[in-house]
């Protein structure tokens, strides 16, 4: 199902490897359009205000126009989302380090819009 209700599109890719220790690294990236800033603002402003869990923790963090980081230890480490213009983008996997550079790789990548 769409992201939002006025999205044109969607994309998404996976990231995994070993490291040197033989230890997994895994990141996803989705990047969808949406119509509108207006509608990406709105769907980044109900993600931000979502309520800590036991397990989760959300913060406010300096990315795009705006973003919001969640740390949650039980399931995907970090997730990161943020939205630039009309794109938003959720990058997750099991290494925070690593979800916050390719949430800068991916904003240096999109398009002014």
């Amino acid at each position: 199902p769409p992201t939002v209700p006025g999205q044109v599109w969607r994309d998404n890719g996976t990231w995994d490897r070993k490291d040197k220790q033989g230890q997994r690294e895994f990141v996803e990236v989705e990047i969808v359009l949406a119509a509108s800033s207006e509608e990406s603002a709105e769907w980044i402003r109900r993600f931000g205000g979502g309520t800590p869990s036991r397990t989760c923790q959300v913060v406010k963090y300096q990315l795009g126009d705006e973003a919001y980081l969640l740390t949650c230890p039980r399931s995907f480490k970090s997730t990161l989302n943020y939205r630039k213009g009309a794109f938003l983008v959720r990058v997750h996997g099991d290494s925070q380090k690593i979800v916050e550079r390719f949430g800068r790789y991916t904003l240096a990548q999109l398009p002014a819009r």
